[in-house]
């Protein structure tokens, strides 16, 4: 699905094109931040000149007041709820629009979908069509302002791109979170320990122990720099053999050069920030809880003391699956029973750490001293998820958020060879939140939320399952195609991408209307 045709149907209707204003207009407060246009990176780019392939253009980023800041996620989705079959939807984020409207399903901008079943071993492939088009919004392509009635260069750049780590790791071709070299936004290097199997894997803890080295400081992370990354893609790519580019790519955690670094906005890896619903939504906080109750790879308390009793487990399970009879909808979706994990979802956890679980976990551990690191993590996270973040408070975040790596080391892997499996790469990349919102402005501007909202999204559309992917495709194809006609004519009273639930006999506003048989609805639906 192409992009330059959506965007130009943005501009073609007045509602929306009033509402893509938003960017343009937009006053930043020097010492507040409170959305991803009071980052340093995007400053940065305001500041510099375009250059497409080695050359400058006479026009800095974001200059017209019509040009459009975009943001790219991607992620793996199953149709049928079966981890073996995935596809993977290509979708933007048009930050141009007002934050309140700009994650809707309606204003997601989906450019393609890669097919199952099975996951791609080269991303990047599937994304040069998307790169070509990004080129050449960023040397401009005709377009008509309805408003003003002129055509324009119409110019768009990406400021961001998000997703899990698996996902990032396959656009920037880095190894990972199983390579030497496990983080995309610094140097540490991985440990090698044993897991609940028997097996090896490795970790990057700060604390190294025997021949590891000294204790790591969280507060001097050497960062990656993008020449280095581009440099260093280009070297394993010159590599004479298989074996030869292996081993080369064990040297640095990164396999090849990604596709998006001829994108002259963006910035590997500054450009691909933490997503904290990934990092600790779906794994730190789990990971807290299988802790506290002796699930979490066979591993005891040790030297500690933090578990909690199964029958006050139960009871606090119990307490959260009933709290939902009393707690507003407004605040978030319901929270199932703790002892149901397979039921819970990013924004349950969400909701179950950050309202439910200090006032569960009251006096519930036997030591304080468990309960109030778990409260530290939760206030350092409602600072950094809330709507603005003065920057005074950025510094007080990074240290805040190092010190508690420090103390969770201190209490759950307790400096013990054995107990390695408890630093994964999810606990480290809480260093680096505090850098992703200093650059790219609060952690709700790019984590992966509307992502997973779009990819329900698609499930839902799945009605053939001997053909689920080229029946996905032709959805999203068409649903995309009707969008463009409903900006280009201005239709959006007579066309709705909804499903509109038939009125029954029960209804209020069927009791005194008259039954036909085969009574089409008065919309248009899609």
């Amino acid at each position: 699905m192409p992009l330059i045709p959506q965007l130009r149907a943005l501009f073609c209707n007045p509602a929306t094109r009033k509402e893509m204003e938003y960017r343009h207009n937009y006053k930043s407060n020097n010492g507040i931040i409170q959305d991803i246009f009071d980052g340093e990176r995007y400053h940065k780019l305001r500041d510099t000149y375009v250059a497409i392939n080695g050359q400058q253009k006479p026009y800095k980023f974001f200059e017209d007041e019509r040009e459009v800041a975009l943001g790219f996620a991607t992620d793996g989705m199953c149709p049928f709820k079966r981890r073996k079959h995935s596809c993977w939807p290509l979708v933007l984020i048009n930050y141009n629009l007002p934050p309140e409207i700009r994650t809707h399903i309606d204003n997601l901008l989906c450019v393609g979908l890669v097919p199952g079943p099975k996951s791609p071993k080269n991303l990047g492939s599937f994304l040069i069509p998307l790169i070509e088009e990004l080129i050449e919004l960023a040397s401009g392509t005709p377009a008509v302002d309805y408003v003003k009635g002129v055509i324009f260069a119409l110019r768009a750049h990406i400021l961001a791109g998000f997703g899990d780590i698996p996902a990032i790791s396959k656009i920037l071709e880095f190894l990972g979170h199983n390579g030497h070299f496990p983080c995309r936004l610094c140097l540490i290097k991985s440990v090698r320990g044993v897991t609940a199997k028997g097996g090896t894997h490795l970790y990057c803890p700060l604390h190294r122990s025997g021949a590891a080295g000294p204790p790591i400081d969280p507060l001097q992370l050497q960062l990656r720099q993008h020449d280095e990354c581009v440099r260093l893609g280009f070297e394993v790519l010159k590599g004479k053999s298989d074996n030869a580019r292996a081993k080369l790519a064990a040297k640095s955690g990164i396999k090849g050069v990604s596709v998006f670094h001829e994108l002259p906005s963006v910035s590997i890896p500054n450009t691909f920030p933490v997503d904290i619903m990934h990092m600790v939504w779906i794994n730190l906080v789990p990971q807290l809880t299988k802790l506290w109750t002796g699930t979490f790879n066979m591993l005891d308390d040790g030297r500690e003391d933090y578990s909690i009793h199964p029958t006050v487990w139960d009871a606090l399970a119990k307490l959260t699956e009933s709290s939902g009879s009393t707690i507003p909808s407004s605040f978030g979706c319901r929270v199932p029973n703790l002892n149901a994990t397979s039921h819970f979802t990013a924004e349950s956890w969400s909701m179950w750490a950050t309202l439910l679980a200090p006032s569960l976990l009251r006096r519930r551990f036997r030591r304080a001293t468990y309960y109030i690191h778990f409260v530290q993590l939760i206030k350092l996270l409602n600072r950094c998820t809330s709507f603005s973040i003065r920057r005074d408070e950025i510094n007080d975040i990074r240290q805040g958020l190092a010190k508690w790596v420090q103390d969770y080391e201190r209490i759950y892997y307790q400096y013990n060879p054995s107990r390695i499996q408890t630093c994964t790469v999810n606990l480290h990349y809480l260093l680096h939140i505090a850098d992703s919102v200093e650059l790219l402005g609060p952690v709700w501007c790019y984590w992966t939320f509307p992502m997973e909202r779009f990819c329900s999204y698609v499930g839902a559309s799945v009605k053939s399952r001997r053909f689920p992917y080229a029946n996905i495709v032709r959805r999203i194809r068409d649903v995309t195609q009707l969008r463009i006609i409903r900006d280009l004519y201005h239709l959006q009273g007579e066309l709705s991408f909804k499903p509109i639930k038939p009125l029954m006999d029960t209804d209020e506003d069927c009791k005194d209307a008259e039954k036909l048989p085969d009574c089409k609805p008065q919309w248009n639906t899609i």
